[in-house]
């Protein structure tokens, strides 16, 4: 083997290693680090909470965008600070990041005092934000923020008696939401078609607490524009008042999310 062939493989090999080589400071008890492409890592930390000192209890989850050629921090999100950090409950990242574009979807739960928000939650409080990933730059999809939403698990009365679910817990929820028609046509702008499956409550807002009088009932054909959390937007024409507008929970609709 000619000598500058031996020196090519060698340069090769070394920038390989320096490749490989790539150090950050990342707060692995909030999340390992997340690999965007062979030089973008976003790593997790701890920042001062508003009005706080920054202690083992008290802080921000930060996010920033690493990058290993530059070495380069560039912080593109702080997680909302509810009376404690809480705590990154799942990381996906789709799309393919050789194409250098993906999106990547961060899911935080918090505890909630069932006193101090005055509903009662039998589950963490969860929400879910989704970044448009181009360049290694992070954009926040307001859009898709929207649909997943945010909320927890709540019941009247009884623990067991739970009249809402809030649907977006783990990635596996958000992989098998994503990966349905419904969810490609509602992000695309569709508005679609449905049919109710049982009674449901319309809502002025898609919260629990707000519901009206006014309901539907199995068989009701509406038109659906909207969905965030579990609560779907519909319209209803009815044949003596007109269009009738308002929330319900998805769960109503007849095979939604579930093709």
């Amino acid at each position: 083997m000619r000598i500058s062939q031996i020196l090519f493989l060698l340069m090769l090999f070394f920038t390989a290693a320096c490749k490989a080589e790539c150090n950050f400071i990342n707060e692995k008890n909030i999340h390992e680090a997340v690999k965007i492409s062979d030089s973008i890592y976003v790593v997790f930390g701890k920042v001062r909470a508003p009005g706080e000192i920054i202690s083992d209890d008290n802080y921000q989850i930060s996010l920033a965008a690493f990058n290993c050629d530059t070495q380069a921090y560039k912080e593109f999100e702080r997680l909302q600070y509810l009376a404690s950090p809480g705590r990154v409950a799942g990381v996906l990242l789709t799309d393919a990041p050789a194409k250098n574009t993906g999106l990547l979807f961060i899911i935080h739960a918090t505890e909630v005092s069932n006193s101090a928000t005055g509903v009662n939650y039998s589950s963490d409080y969860y929400s879910v934000r989704v970044y448009r990933v181009r360049n290694g730059v992070f954009e926040i999809e307001e859009n898709l923020t929207s649909f997943f939403g945010a909320g927890g698990d709540i019941f009247e009365g009884r623990a067991d008696n739970i009249v809402y679910r809030y649907p977006y817990k783990t990635t596996s929820d958000i992989e098998s939401t994503i990966s349905k028609a419904d969810y490609v046509d509602l992000a695309s702008g569709k508005i679609l078609k449905k049919e109710i499956s049982q009674k449901v409550y319309l809502h002025d807002e898609p919260l629990e607490s707000l519901r009206t009088k006014k309901y539907l009932i199995k068989g009701d054909h509406v038109e659906l524009s909207r969905q965030t959390a579990g609560w779907c937007y519909v319209g209803y024409d009815n044949p003596k008042h007109g269009m009738i507008n308002g929330w319900i929970d998805c769960q109503a609709i007849k095979d939604f999310l579930r093709k």
